[in-house]
């Protein structure tokens, strides 16, 4: 059986995300330039979907890019994402702009007053 340390921080795995307007990557063996305004939208959305309430607020596990998770942190939108926490908490702008990017996203149309 393997013992696991819980005192331990994961480290820090080289990311492919380049500061910039467009950002390289080469997911999948191939290049792709984005935007990481665009990414950090989304990532934004799906922290909504793995949060949680705990005494201190509203928080969601971190498993997303760490680069990007800075870049959230540096916005003001989640608490700092360099903790041995296995979750961030999300500040009261950062949660309402979290549930408002998830149900852009990913919402059906009926719930935001659409037909079609």
């Amino acid at each position: 059986m393997i013992e696991l340390e819980s005192n331990l921080v994961p480290e820090r795995r080289y990311s492919r995300l380049r500061s910039g307007s467009n950002i390289s990557g080469e997911a999948g063996g191939g290049r792709m330039d984005y935007a990481p305004d665009k990414v950090d939208e989304i990532t934004l959305a799906l922290l909504w979907l793995t949060s949680f309430k705990d005494p201190v607020g509203v928080r969601a596990w971190k498993g997303q890019d760490w680069d990007t998770m800075e870049r959230l942190h540096a916005k003001g939108f989640i608490s700092d994402p360099k903790s041995k926490a296995k979750s961030v908490v999300l500040s009261e702008e950062g949660e309402r702009r979290s549930r408002e990017l998830f149900a852009k996203h990913f919402g059906l149309e009926r719930l935001h007053g659409k037909s079609g």
